[in-house]
């Protein structure tokens, strides 16, 4: 009977031994990946599967105990087959929800991206001009953009025509939070791992360009096509509009440079005053 058992139990052990080194594989590349620190990936991650692991354990011994005090080969293969295929189906889906973790905008990237965007508490037209027509482009807090036409914002169910700090951080919040869900299903979709910079880089990009069009832009054919050697052509990719005309103002250039650079080189660039990268276009939209 105790042959026949450990036979039964050893795929089930077997699965769980698998699941846990790819566990930790995935865990070693949290610092990289997902711009957690080891100790805190593994700890989130991987340690809830290894005292699943022992829980296991100690469910099958029991049901071993059962089987030798109540007898009977009769039936408990088929038993023991339902078991196994039940966890090594509840472990699967375990680790495909952290391996396939969100990543969010880090706390260097949000620094950034308050930098560039600056803070309003009221609304403030600002005017574009695309394709020779100029319109207002109402915004409000940290770039949050008035597309609505409406003259107040909603943050956690509430109407506010007037912000303070807090109600601007809790409406960059919610912005975020869709951006994030934007951004990581393009990630999705197109296969694709990026390091903490430069998903925050595209974040960035994506946060002033529109998560609608951002997909469809110059940049994001440069992300997919996954060839990161050549400065120059993340630069021209990052400045360029969704459309793929040249940036609209000297403003705009520096902003995409510096999205570029931390695209490319992995440094968070705030909007200072001495920051004047190479310029690629002059004022009338002409390659320098």
């Amino acid at each position: 009977m105790k042959e026949w058992i450990d036979k039964a139990l050893r795929p089930v052990q077997v699965v769980v031994d698998v699941v846990l080194q790819a566990a930790q594989a995935v865990a070693q590349a949290g610092d990289s990946l997902y711009g957690l620190p080891f100790e805190l990936y593994y700890l989130t991650n991987v340690f809830p599967l290894i005292i699943l692991q022992y829980t296991l354990q100690i469910i099958l011994s029991s049901f071993s105990q059962l089987i030798g005090a109540f007898g009977g080969e009769n039936g408990i293969l088929s038993l023991f087959a339902s078991l196994g295929r039940a966890i090594a189906n509840g472990i699967s889906r375990l680790l495909g929800l952290f391996s396939k973790k969100t990543m969010t905008l880090s706390a260097d990237g949000s620094t950034m991206l308050k930098s560039w965007e600056g803070l309003t508490f009221l609304a403030t037209p600002t005017y574009l001009t695309i394709n020779g027509v100029t319109e207002p482009y109402p915004t409000i807090g940290w770039g949050h953009y008035m597309s609505d036409g409406k003259n107040y914002v909603v943050i956690d169910g509430k109407q506010y025509t007037r912000l303070d700090e807090d109600l601007a951080e809790r409406l960059l919040r919610q912005d975020n939070a869709n951006f994030d869900t934007a951004l990581n299903g393009f990630l999705s979709k197109n296969n694709l791992t990026l390091t903490q910079k430069q998903y925050d880089a595209c974040f960035i990009d994506m946060y002033q360009k529109g998560d609608n069009g951002w997909p469809n832009s110059p940049a994001a054919r440069y992300v997919i096509a996954k060839n990161y050697t050549n400065y120059d052509d993340c630069v021209e990719a990052f400045c360029l509009t969704v459309g793929g005309s040249p940036p609209n103002s000297w403003g705009h250039e520096r902003r995409r440079t510096a999205e570029a650079i931390l695209f490319f080189s992995g440094i968070y660039q705030l909007n200072e005053p001495g920051f004047a990268p190479h310029r690629y276009w002059d004022n009338s939209g002409n390659r320098i």
